[in-house]
């Protein structure tokens, strides 16, 4: 399967729904040349789909998921929920049973933001559409035993980067569990001499395997983290200087985030 493309998971226990409901993605105007269905006949399944996906997908359920029982596709994303909280969700309504004012006040009920739309309708495809709107928008980890660094870097990147989530952790071990316990999209941009002298870049390492995370290094001892990187042989991490200057560096950490192409020499080691 193609890393790059996105994921559209169509939950369903009835074989025959399952190939509608693909059939009705593949002949819309849903650009499905970049996106990959897959499906899945229940929970455990899907579970393991979203689990194998880092939560990097959208999650298409019907709301009568085991027939003649109401609302158990409810039930399934509040189950799911509870594990993949960044996960978008869209309950679709299949034939005339459900009273759609009625299933929108649950959702409500149970504080579940999750769009109920008509299966084969347009407003399936612009409710999947949203739900990868929501699956762009990242957290940003910002990792450093300084505590005054750590404000300022925050209140900073809370002002440039305002759309995304900031979120801190003042040492590796701290990082390392806000880390496992994230679901979409992550940046982290982290200090290297922390509990040890490469800490920053043990992080990396135990986590490079992350499709969903990016990482950065920003240190007063960027050759130290180059060198350590190097000798590890990993790739993809960019290193920034506390010494630079800070503008200039933390708009290049800026167009990092937001994945935009950067002169050739920033997108390196950045001394």
């Amino acid at each position: 399967m193609d890393k790059s493309k996105q994921i559209i998971l169509l939950v369903d226990n009835n074989p025959s729904t399952l190939r509608l409901e693909v059939s009705f993605l593949q002949d819309s105007n849903f650009p499905t040349v970049s996106y990959d269905i897959i499906t899945s006949s229940n929970e455990d399944e899907a579970a393991k789909k979203i689990d194998q996906h880092n939560g990097n997908l959208v999650v298409v359920v019907p709301n009568n998921l085991i027939a003649k029982e109401e609302n158990s596709g409810i039930e399934l994303i509040e189950t799911l929920r509870k594990d993949y909280p960044k996960t978008p969700f869209v309950l679709v309504k299949l034939g005339h049973n459900n009273d759609v004012e009625q299933v929108e006040k649950l959702l409500k009920s149970k504080g579940l933001d999750v769009p109920y739309v008509e299966d084969g309708d347009e407003q399936l495809v612009e409710a999947i559409k949203e739900g990868f709107k929501k699956l762009e928008k990242k957290t940003i980890l910002v990792v450093d035993n300084h505590s005054a660094v750590l404000d300022a870097t925050k209140m900073l990147l809370e002002t440039l980067l305002s759309e995304h989530e900031i979120i801190t952790a003042s040492s590796k071990e701290e990082a390392k569990k806000k880390i496992e316990q994230h679901q979409g999209n992550l940046f982290v941009l982290t200090d290297n001499n922390m509990e040890t002298e490469n800490a920053g870049v043990d992080l990396c390492q135990e986590f490079a395997s992350r499709d969903n995370i990016k990482f950065a290094i920003y240190t007063s001892a960027p050759d130290v983290a180059k060198r350590t990187l190097t000798a590890r042989k990993i790739d993809g991490v960019t290193c920034f200087s506390k010494g630079d200057n800070p503008i200039e560096t933390f708009n290049s950490i800026v167009s990092l985030v937001k994945g935009e192409k950067q002169e050739e020499n920033q997108s390196q080691w950045k001394r």
